[in-house]
């Protein structure tokens, strides 16, 4: 949805001319999290079971990994810097139109964690502590909302024709997202989500003047 100052909407200029209302479906197939360790190992060891060795936390912690996909259902505004009319004037010589994003979204998610030392549902001492203790993973699906901010621009490639570039940070209202919700401090915080995104937009409204 786009608020313009063309003859059909608004005579005359004002905010509403920089504004589009964009509602947008983003799929996350599959993708795979791992932990990047970098911490001081403790004195704490923790024994394997059926094992001749003794790992240390750090060990245990690099061996976790998960899996989640997701698909994120939203619709956010953007604020152009230049006339969104003019811009898409076929007459116009500007070529970038920079802009500023903020939505929300809802989010279906499917999670799983998993070892590399085996598998912990049987043998719980393939985890951490911290995720040893009931509640402290959480896998399979779920929902969250979500809000977004970013900036990107748009480029004038041809008269129909747009690229789109835009980096987006999320933030959700959950801290199950990942599998993992422990309650300890570097576990306190929600899940976020960074992302640059390339696009390519056809007009079809080129039939008549804009």
């Amino acid at each position: 949805m786009q608020f313009s100052n063309s003859n059909n909407w608004n005579g005359r200029r004002s905010i509403l001319d920089h504004i589009v209302i964009k509602s947008e479906i983003n799929f996350l197939n599959s993708t795979d999290l791992k932990h990047h360790v970098n911490f001081t190992e403790s004195n704490t060891n923790n024994k394997q079971e059926g094992e001749n060795k003794i790992l240390s936390a750090k060990e245990i912690l690099s061996k976790m990994s998960g899996n989640i996909s997701l698909v994120n259902f939203g619709v956010q505004i953007e604020y152009y810097l230049k006339d969104i009319t003019n811009f898409f004037n076929q007459r116009s010589s500007s070529k970038l139109n920079p802009f500023v994003n903020f939505g929300v979204n809802y989010s279906l998610y499917n999670n799983s964690v998993s070892s590399s030392l085996g598998d912990w549902h049987t043998n719980i001492n393939f985890l951490r502590e911290k995720y040893r203790i009931e509640g402290a993973i959480k896998e399979g699906p779920g929902g969250a909302f979500a809000f977004n901010t970013g900036v990107g621009t748009r480029y004038k490639l041809s008269r129909k024709i747009d690229i789109v570039a835009q980096f987006k940070w999320e933030i959700y209202a959950s801290d199950a997202i990942d599998g993992l919700q422990a309650d300890v401090l570097e576990n306190k915080s929600n899940e976020t989500l960074t992302n640059l995104q390339f696009g390519l937009i056809y007009h079809l409204n080129f039939n008549k003047n804009i």
